[in-house]
């Protein structure tokens, strides 16, 4: 559930600049960071029901909502740094994340946390080594 790149809880708070890495991706990163681990905090110790969860038909489970949080920085990470769209084997695997409702209900569940932990630790990895100086 860590990564490298994730600040100690003391420096939760701050924006500051971290070795490596300029000014404004130091301040990108930290406040990744701190939505990172504020989200990790929100979801310890829940189990795959917890993560299935649906309130209604029409919901989304915590589960397809932390997919999806890794789907869209995926997506952000190849349009934005990579400047090329998602290839048809990159849309198939993460339309389900991507457009949710039905097709994510269908697809996201079944997951044990580690799973989103690590789907949303993967997504990280290449945006940071591109970030460093």
């Amino acid at each position: 559930m860590h990564t490298p790149e994730l600040l100690e809880l003391d420096h939760l708070f701050k924006i500051q600049n971290l070795d490596g890495y300029s000014r404004q991706f130091s301040q990108l990163i930290s406040m990744m960071n701190y939505a990172r681990i504020t989200t990790f905090d929100a979801i310890k110790g829940l189990s795959i029901s917890d993560l299935d969860f649906l309130v209604n038909e029409n919901a989304n489970s915590i589960g397809m909502l932390l997919l999806h949080i890794a789907s869209v920085e995926f997506e952000f990470h190849k349009e934005t740094i990579e400047n090329r769209e998602l290839t048809a084997v990159e849309i198939e695997c993460w339309k389900p994340a991507l457009e949710l409702e039905d097709l994510g209900r269908s697809k996201i569940k079944g997951h044990s946390l580690d799973f989103y932990i690590d789907q949303l630790a993967q997504v990280r990895k290449k945006p940071w080594r591109i970030f460093k100086l």
